[in-house]
């Protein structure tokens, strides 16, 4: 599988996704991505559950809903399915965009990349929000 167009998977991990289509589907997991569940870590809009209770259901059945039309639907990791290696499960330590207050959500997302999709990834450690809260914690400290 090219991963030309495939960006990871915030669930699995793997580099599935193709960002060419509207409300793309996992083919392993079968998480719908949409940029909401790596904005806010509360949001349910595309799959119904949390991206950290998605997370700990793909731990456990491989298949991010239990629901018997996902498992019927999921396919097993291949050789060729690349695991993103900066990727990891949610921690409590991860910055949301609904850790910001509301004025400071507004701001973010009037100046946010939608086309630079690490730039709002959790995992990246040079994801916007968490430079943002250092930019905040070194005006504080001043």
């Amino acid at each position: 599988m090219s991963t030309e167009n495939r960006v990871t998977c915030p669930c699995c991990g793997y580099k599935t996704v193709n960002i060419k289509k509207t409300f793309p589907i996992c083919r392993i997991c079968q998480w719908q991505f949409c940029e909401d569940t790596l904005l806010d870590s509360s949001d349910t809009t595309c799959n119904d559950i949390t991206l950290t209770e998605g997370q700990a259901e793909y731990q456990k059945s491989g298949v991010s809903k239990n629901i018997d039309m996902y498992i019927n639907q999921q396919h097993p990791v291949k050789k060729t399915d690349i695991k993103d290696p900066e990727w990891r499960i949610i921690s409590v330590d991860d910055i949301f965009l609904n850790d910001f207050r509301e004025d400071e959500q507004k701001e973010i997302l009037a100046n946010i990349s939608w086309k630079d999709y690490a730039s709002y990834c959790y995992w990246n450690p040079e994801n916007i929000f968490i430079k943002r809260r250092e930019s905040q914690q070194g005006t504080s400290s001043n």
